[in-house]
């Protein structure tokens, strides 16, 4: 089957975060067998940084467009800025789309000042990739190990951040943004049904109907989320045709996205037909991407 990776990161050179080079990569996406990949930069960036990153990743699509396609990062917490460069970057650099850090120097996306930028992008009826922020707010920079702490606090910073967005009736007001959440959704679908009934304690005034259809819109990634328990529980949620694959590379090792790649492809959860919806179709049909 192909695949099509939707959770591929670039790191431009002045971030020191992970190695990144194209030549590289090329090398383990012919290694690892992907037929596509869509890459962003999920590291909170200025306008300066956002427009040279945004090229950078348009020159990459440019120079093996059958393998590549992007989305592009925005200077969010600067509305103006940020609507500026959705149009550069949509109508100029033809990116697939945009993905954006759950926040942005504190600056969450159920923002009341961030209401212009997401009207711009449900009126482009733009896909939109959220992934949790590099750099903690303040108020959630709490560390509670000695260890490296994103393995749980990840998956908590973008459910925190999707479901005040939901709760502040966001989504509501913009039902043509294509969200695809990273990492499973966080803990949304696990969680899902205690979220959808935040009205029985008077915190929102949606039913839990209202909830569970938004949350149900949603795509989800699979990067770092590749067992049967998952498998078993995504399906049932949202079904094969919101789920779409995501390796987390560089991040995350070649041998693990190989192992990752390979519990999709045999496991007996999801039919041939929705293996192929996950490894390729959905995010084909979301970005217009055909490898």
């Amino acid at each position: 089957m192909k695949i099509i990776d939707f959770h591929h990161h670039v790191f431009p050179p002045d971030f020191k975060v992970h190695p990144w080079n194209f030549e590289q990569d090329q090398i383990d996406m012919r290694y690892l067998r992907f037929d596509g990949a869509v890459l962003s930069c999920v590291l909170p960036v200025s306008k300066g940084q956002a427009r040279r990153t945004n090229e950078q990743m348009a020159e990459i699509s440019l120079l093996d467009s059958k393998h590549y396609t992007f989305l592009a990062s925005i200077p969010f917490d600067d509305v103006k800025e940020a609507i500026e460069e959705i149009g550069y970057a949509l109508d100029s650099l033809h990116a697939a789309g945009i993905c954006i850090p759950t926040n942005n120097h504190g600056i969450y996306i159920s923002d009341d000042r961030m209401d212009p930028v997401f009207d711009e992008l449900n009126r482009r009826k733009a896909v939109v990739f959220l992934h949790p922020s590099a750099v903690r707010a303040p108020g959630n920079d709490l560390r509670l190990s000695g260890c490296d702490d994103t393995v749980y606090e990840f998956v908590f910073e973008t459910t925190r951040a999707m479901m005040d967005y939901i709760y502040r009736d966001k989504m509501l007001r913009t039902p043509d943004i294509r969200w695809v959440l990273s990492h499973a959704g966080g803990t949304i679908p696990f969680l899902a049904y205690r979220l959808s009934r935040a009205g029985d304690w008077n915190g929102i005034s949606q039913s839990s109907e209202v909830v569970e259809k938004q949350l149900k819109s949603i795509y989800y990634d699979l990067a770092l989320a590749d067992n049967e328990s998952v498998f078993r529980m995504m399906k049932d949620f949202c079904a094969a045709d919101h789920i779409v694959f995501g390796s987390d590379y560089p991040p995350s090792a070649v041998p693990h996205i190989a192992e990752a790649a390979e519990n999709l492809r045999k496991t007996d959860v999801f039919t041939a037909e929705e293996k192929e919806k996950i490894l390729y179709r959905n995010v084909s049909h979301l970005l217009n991407f055909v490898v």
